[in-house]
């Protein structure tokens, strides 16, 4: 193999093709137009390239999904057929929280009009697209939110609470969509129907993210009224706090502390400052983070925390609270 000039090290596939063709660096391509411009198989095998499935080669390993999904868009448009991203695949694409987010190696979801689906490496194939209603995401066809959140629930591992935060998402900008999912999982024959009416019973509007949707479970789970989402508290023409679960009746909130809370500066240094504010109102506030979601008995834990916390307080004095219900 001829060695780069400079570093001694054989060249990269894109260093091969820029010096066979300059003018052609296509991110991805088929056998097909590989062999009419003059790159037989072995030569793409031994020049690097990635087979991320029969049919095409790719110049570099795609470090994301989107990534992924261009790089297969080859093979599937040699099919012939009408094809679109589906399930998990779709769901990451949308920005929908998923199970297991997609890495290197993973397979991607494709739905067809067929009941031949492809059956080749890299894919899993599922029949039905002329029931399903399509969308365009950044050029590739993916299945809409509603339909692939239903999906999701006929998907093994997925249980009640990802189809909450999956739905949580969904909604969270599009309110309107709650009869949808609604609709969607009454379907006759749908697969996972009775986990996904489980779901889209207890799907709210105003959930941040997917541990806050799951936070929102654990605690009514354990005893805990209904709380409301996203409470700004204002001092004057200053907010103070966006509460992400909030009980009026208790004065009573818990947020959710992501790990940019710990790594950033600001954000560590707003959080040292609001207790002494809510202190001051009568509000208590709860911080929770990864570790106290990660398994059952933390789970339990934490429900009977905030249960025996809540017993015997009361509402929050003059404070400057702003939700649509209160």
């Amino acid at each position: 193999m001829t060695r780069h000039l400079l570093t001694n090290h054989p060249p990269t596939p894109r260093e091969t093709i820029g010096l066979a063709h300059p003018g052609w660096l296509p991110a991805a391509v088929s056998l097909a137009d590989a062999r009419r411009a003059g790159w037989s198989e072995r030569r793409l095998h031994r020049a690097g390239f990635w087979a991320p499935s029969r049919g095409v080669r790719y110049l570099d390993q795609p470090a994301g999904l989107l990534e992924m999904a261009r790089a297969a868009r080859p093979v599937l448009d040699d099919g012939g057929g009408q094809w679109a991203f589906s399930h998990q695949t779709a769901a990451e694409l949308l920005g929908l929280p998923t199970r297991q987010p997609w890495r290197p190696g993973d397979s991607v979801h494709v739905i067809v009009t067929d009941r031949c689906p492809p059956r080749r490496r890299g894919f899993v194939g599922h029949p039905g697209l002329e029931m399903a209603a399509l969308a365009r995401w950044k050029g590739l066809p993916v299945v809409r939110a509603v339909e692939v959140w239903a999906q999701l629930g006929g998907q093994p591992g997925y249980e009640v609470e990802h189809l909450v935060a999956a739905g949580d998402a969904i909604v969270r900008h599009r309110p309107d969509l709650v009869q949808a999912l609604h609709e969607v999982a009454d379907r006759p024959r749908r697969r996972g129907a009775r986990q996904l009416r489980r779901a889209a019973d207890l799907i709210r509007v105003g959930a941040d993210s997917a541990p806050e949707s799951v936070l929102r479970l654990v605690l009514t789970a354990a005893g805990m009224p209904e709380p409301l989402l996203q409470v700004e508290l204002w001092e004057g023409h200053v907010l103070v706090a966006i509460f992400d679960l909030y009980w009026p009746e208790l004065g009573l909130a818990g947020e959710y502390d992501g790990d940019h809370h710990r790594t950033d500066a600001q954000a560590w240094r707003r959080d040292r400052v609001k207790p002494r504010i809510y202190a001051q109102l009568g509000i208590l506030s709860l911080p929770v983070t990864a570790t106290d979601l990660a398994t059952p008995s933390q789970r339990a834990a934490l429900g009977q925390h905030f249960r025996s916390i809540a017993t015997g307080r009361g509402p929050a004095r003059g404070a400057d609270l702003r939700h649509p219900e209160l």
